[in-house]
């Protein structure tokens, strides 16, 4: 049975594997950052399918947005966001916001050109139903990845003055994307759960509770966040749909990471080369 080493290995599989996971950002090299690229909806609503909750996790929503990846940054999200969360959770009436600007995370190894930001997001929040407790501290840190490709924010929330509150914490992810850097629409994807640091008998309706409300959440969320959807700029050109290649990547990319053997590379080299045949 032949052997695989890393002497045996064609150095062009090498080269094919790199090539297959640079971004698609090389396709359109003469796209400026103000131009946008005309996405294949039935690709971009592949693609964002494709995120999928892990398992602890509840899926709470799947919208799909008219603008690029930066512009969403720049509306919803960045320090000088028009809809910030704070905008949203002063339209729900919580009051005593302090959120701390966004600062880079520092890593001591980096594989890729994300870049990774933090930042603290505190209020005081109303509570509804909950006997002898009519409001609450909610702490809140947020960190975000960026890359061309994608937005993933991540959040573990804390309310102390809840009943049981320091028995959990609410995890959020929200993960933008779209098939192409500077594509004229992204999908968002938004799941939740909660990590439980002690056990209790409450824990199934405190989870209940929590799903249902931040549920309702997502759902006011997107439909305020719709009204502040800019104008769309003009197309300079169109996007491809997503190759089998490009899907088996993507896929692979957002999976979680597993190192393979050699051989494992291989026979995924062998299977991409007969997908694009």
């Amino acid at each position: 049975m032949t052997s695989f080493t890393e002497q045996s290995v064609d150095p062009s599989l090498e080269d094919a594997r790199k090539s297959l996971r640079s971004t698609a950002a090389s396709e359109f090299p003469e796209i400026r950052k103000d131009e946008l690229i005309e996405v294949d909806l039935r690709s971009l609503k592949k693609l964002g399918k494709n995120i999928t909750p892990t398992q602890n996790e509840t899926d709470v929503l799947e919208a799909y947005f008219p603008m690029s990846l930066e512009k969403f940054w720049e509306v919803y999200f960045s320090d000088n966001a028009k809809f910030s969360f704070q905008d949203f959770y002063t339209h729900q009436k919580q009051k005593n916001f302090k959120v701390s600007k966004w600062e880079p995370v520092k890593e001591e190894s980096k594989e890729d050109a994300s870049q990774k930001l933090k930042r603290s997001f505190n209020m005081t929040i109303n509570i509804s139903g909950v006997p002898f407790c009519s409001s609450s501290k909610c702490i809140r840190e947020s960190t975000v990845t960026k890359s061309d490709e994608k937005i993933e924010y991540e959040s573990s929330v804390s309310t102390p003055d809840v009943p049981y509150g320091n028995y959990f914490f609410l995890k959020e992810r929200w993960v933008v994307g779209s098939t192409v850097p500077n594509g004229n629409q992204v999908y968002v994807r938004v799941f939740m759960h909660l990590d439980f640091v002690k056990s209790t008998f409450f824990k199934g309706k405190i989870e209940s509770r929590a799903v249902k409300d931040y549920s309702d959440d997502a759902k006011l969320w997107e439909k305020l966040a719709r009204k502040h959807i800019p104008k769309p700029k003009a197309i300079r050109k169109k996007a491809a749909p997503i190759t089998k290649v490009e899907e088996r990547r993507r896929r692979r990319k957002t999976a979680p990471m597993k190192k393979k053997t050699l051989v494992e590379e291989v026979v995924i080299m062998e299977e991409e080369d007969e997908c694009e045949t």
